[in-house]
């Protein structure tokens, strides 16, 4: 019997060895004709949805697309609305593949990993295509195979921020009728009109595709104070004085302008 125990070790040895084979994702191989696809995404926004103003596709996030293109962004780097983006190298490609691209997706899909709820409690989220999860509070309870991932995921995302450039390309002004005037005022000289933007509450937003009215808003965006959540500055047009918060065009984004996962 302790014969036939021990026979059968190595064929089940083999059995689980393919089983954890097959929880694998496969590496991520660049394609630039998935440019337009998101192969994988890390992001920390505020509680069960990401905020308007400059932080409307969250607090930080990594984003990478088929081609290998990155998209970063973090609130301790930068100016608050700015997004970065670069090429992942060979050897970050080989690195990244290995640390988390191909990590254990199928068993992490839709875990509970954090026991917090709360409209308070910031929103962690990973994925990887259709595959990842979503949790509270910084996924507070992790299981053994998602916790290195999200550590692998933060670690990217300040090592690929630091190297990354700002985006050129169009902007997204959201506009609204200053209430108090005081304070410094930019007289708007650019070819980009705000007015049409006011609704009834005052308020909207306007995609700029000009790219000397962009690069001009990116420069006041620059010298604006940062405040908690976004950068601000105030224009003048005509007789209208306008606080402006602008966030660069992300690609990826839903109907609705925002970055999230795809469940």
């Amino acid at each position: 019997m302790r014969m036939m125990r021990l026979a059968v070790l190595p064929a089940l040895a083999a059995s689980l060895g393919c089983a954890a084979e097959a929880a694998s994702h496969e590496p991520l191989v660049c394609d630039d004709a998935r440019a337009g696809e998101v192969a994988f995404g890390y992001q920390i926004a505020g509680a069960v949805f990401v905020p308007r103003g400059a932080q409307r596709y969250g607090q930080r996030y990594l984003i990478v697309d088929g081609s290998c293109r990155f998209f970063v962004a973090s609130f301790t780097s930068g100016n608050l609305g700015e997004v970065r983006t670069g090429v992942l190298t060979a050897e970050e490609l080989d690195a990244i593949n290995d640390e988390l691209m191909t990590g254990p997706w199928t068993s992490v899909d839709g875990e509970e990993a954090s026991d917090q709820v709360g409209a308070d409690a910031p929103t962690e989220s990973i994925w990887r295509d259709e595959l990842g999860t979503s949790c509270f509070a910084s996924c507070n309870r992790p299981s053994d195979a998602l916790a290195p991932m999200l550590s692998s995921a933060r670690e990217w995302l300040d090592r690929l921020v630091d190297r990354a450039v700002p985006m050129d390309g169009p902007v997204i002004a959201e506009v609204s009728r200053a209430t108090d005037q005081s304070g410094d005022v930019e007289p708007w000289t650019g070819t980009t009109s705000w007015m049409d933007a006011l609704g009834e509450a005052d308020r909207g937003e306007v995609r700029v595709d000009d790219p000397d009215d962009a690069t001009r808003l990116r420069a006041l965006r620059a010298a604006a104070p940062p405040g908690a959540y976004h950068a601000q500055f105030r224009v003048r047009e005509g007789d209208v004085v306008l606080d402006v918060t602008v966030v660069d065009v992300m690609p990826h984004v839903d109907a609705e302008g925002r970055l999230g996962p795809p469940f």
